[in-house]
């Protein structure tokens, strides 16, 4: 094993040196750097190679002496000199290897000259007619344009003063070509590939050639799909649109209504309120104008005077709230047990005196009740006389 190593030892050493990132003491640019390097090495070397075979081929090939340089004969700027002798050697040798099918191909038609009127028409004039004879009719070959040599036609810069042979199509038998130097055997060229739907594929082809429909298929599947859902997502949105419009519509509705009714409502017990604090400062005012005058009035007299369905206690807790109970002015103005509202004050303590010391006279000791009893005798009896 330690042998196979030492003799792998310089193979490794080579890839180390070819390849980036193996020495860890090299910096990150140069490996990155040699990496790049690398990278465009392999992309360009196939290219590179192929120009260098092509230059290797152009290089075997002799040269003879035959190549000229191209004629530029759509530059005007630099013009052409006419053809020497040699030149027209050459242009004949060319001229006697093309065919007929060539020249017919190659040569152009002459142009059709322009519609013109006749010359050589006679005109009278009756000034001279005796003295000038009729001009004749010019024959039809005169009109005709002069024949041009195929040579001209193809080449009008070189050749502009050949003569034109009696009949163009008839040439001399060309001479012998040249013999050829040896030339390098070409690379067999493929067969050209045959029409989309005339050629036969393989197994494989057809395999591949059926996946790709089935693919093609499925995507316009699953975009048919796709349209059909996004259809009816918008549809679904349109709707759920239109159900909002309609709840919002309901809902502003019925807040509307709601708050007239609350608005309604709030009137209506603002004016039972008001109507309720008048009856109450109505009967405030009443049993105090009553109690000042007659000292005592039952709360049932004040209740009747109401609104149907008052009661002693609820004219007493508006007495209480009214403020009418209590001390004030040298007099006292409460409720008794027995429904009475009674104002207590000097002149009725003092016939309640007399009447108690009356009381007492009868009966040896008095006690609270008595006493009391005695008070509501005195008060009544007074209200009953100024009522």
């Amino acid at each position: 094993m330690g042998l196979v190593f030492k003799a792998l030892a310089p193979v490794r050493y080579v890839l180390n040196l070819l390849l980036p990132f193996t020495k860890p003491a090299t910096p990150i640019w140069r490996d990155i750097l040699h990496s790049v390097v690398l990278c465009t090495l392999l992309y360009y070397g196939p290219e590179i190679s192929r120009l260098w075979w092509v230059e290797e081929e152009r290089r075997e090939i002799p040269d003879d002496g035959r190549h000229q340089e191209p004629i530029n004969v759509a530059d005007d700027t630099n013009p052409v000199p006419e053809a020497g002798p040699g030149q027209v050697e050459v242009c004949q040798t060319f001229y006697h290897h093309l065919t007929e099918t060539d020249l017919i191909r190659q040569i152009p038609r002459a142009p059709t000259p322009p519609t013109q009127p006749n010359r050589f028409q006679y005109v009278e004039d009756d000034s001279d007619a005796d003295d000038r004879p009729p001009h004749p009719a010019p024959d039809a070959e005169d009109l005709l344009p002069a024949p041009v040599h195929p040579l001209q036609q193809i080449f009008p810069h070189i050749f502009p003063n050949i003569a034109a042979p009696d009949n163009p199509m008839e040439f001399p038998p060309p001479p012998p070509p040249p013999p050829q130097p040896p030339q390098r055997p070409q690379r067999p060229q493929p067969p050209p590939p045959a029409q989309r739907g005339d050629r036969t594929v393989g197994k494989k082809k057809s395999a591949s050639l059926q996946r790709k429909e089935e693919r093609r298929a499925y995507n316009e599947f699953m975009r048919s799909q796709g349209n059909a859902a996004r259809e009816a997502i918008a549809a679904e949105q349109a709707e759920r649109a239109g159900r909002d419009a309609e709840e919002k519509r309901r809902r502003e509705e019925y807040v509307r209504q709601t708050e007239e009714r609350q608005r309604k409502e709030r009137e209506e017990r603002m004016r039972r309120e008001r109507e309720a604090e008048e009856e109450r400062r109505e009967v405030v005012e009443r049993a105090e104008r009553e109690v000042r005058r007659r000292g005592a009035v039952r709360l049932v007299e004040l209740a009747a005077r109401g609104k149907k369905g008052r009661d002693e206690a609820w004219v007493e807790g508006v007495l209480k709230r009214g403020g009418v109970l209590g001390k004030g002015n040298g007099a006292v103005i409460m409720i008794t047990e027995t429904g009475w509202l009674v104002r207590v004050d000097e002149g009725r303590m003092a016939k309640f005196w007399e009447a108690a010391s009356k009381e007492a006279e009868v009966k040896d000791k008095l006690e609270m009740e008595d006493m009391a009893a005695v008070l509501g005798r005195v008060l009544v009896q007074q209200s009953r006389e100024k009522g």
